[in-house]
């Protein structure tokens, strides 16, 4: 069975959340690692939370492609995570924070694709 955020919000509970600026980086060092990462909307407006959840081989590198894919997303629409640009479009990064929900040990997996798969099924 598939949990979701909205079914067991124990999952987020214990996690350290770091606030994005502006222009939506970390204000926390990250690292090129495998891992699978969260990022939560807090409005102050509606209430309303929204998360969007990702993985990476390189997560520093995916985080830093999610900020140029938005600056450019007139142009590459169909490219990266729509709904979560669209989102960042709307409400700006300082109404988002970012978690890292697990580091991932992928050292012993040699193909690329195994690594995907292994994340996918995180």
């Amino acid at each position: 069975m598939q949990r979701t955020i909205k079914d067991d919000t124990t999952l987020l509970k214990n996690i350290t959340w770091y606030d994005l600026d502006k222009k939506g980086y970390v204000n926390k060092s990250l690292k090129y690692e495998p891992a699978v990462y969260i990022y939560k909307k807090i409005s102050l407006h509606d209430n309303k939370v929204g998360y969007y959840v990702g993985s990476s081989i390189y997560l520093a590198k995916r985080i830093s492609s999610h900020r140029s894919l938005i600056i450019a997303w007139d142009e590459y629409k169909k490219t990266g995570s729509p709904i979560f640009y669209r989102f960042i479009k709307k409400y700006g990064w300082l109404n988002f924070k970012f978690a890292v929900l697990e580091h991932v040990n992928l050292r012993n997996v040699t193909s690329t694709e195994q690594k995907r798969k292994i994340l996918l099924h995180r």
